[in-house]
């Protein structure tokens, strides 16, 4: 949490990660041009972010969106219409110690 990247763009995700490193990443899945779901899979297919927890937020409720989030790796997949802040907290507090 030291550290916002407010990418314009989040096609950018793929560029910063390429340069930097990180613990954790959050992220909406529904974004324009390279959703959540998207990044999160090049994540895991990558050797060098394939263990960084990637925190799902999303609008998208259903059990098979769930289960898709899931299917591309996600650590945990957190739905925006039950959004509490604390419960953000203790996921990102899990995952990075």
């Amino acid at each position: 949490l030291h550290r916002d990247y407010g990418l314009p763009l989040d096609a950018d995700a793929l560029v910063v990660l390429g340069e930097a490193t990180f613990d954790l990443v959050v992220a909406d899945v529904a974004m324009p041009r390279l959703n959540g779901l998207e990044l999160t899979q090049r994540m895991r297919a990558d050797k060098r972010h394939a263990d960084v927890p990637v925190v799902l937020v999303t609008g998208m409720e259903s059990p098979e969106d769930k289960r898709r989030g899931i299917e591309v790796g996600a650590s945990a997949y957190i739905v925006k219409s039950s959004f509490d802040q604390n419960n953000l907290l203790e996921v990102i507090k899990r995952f990075t110690g």
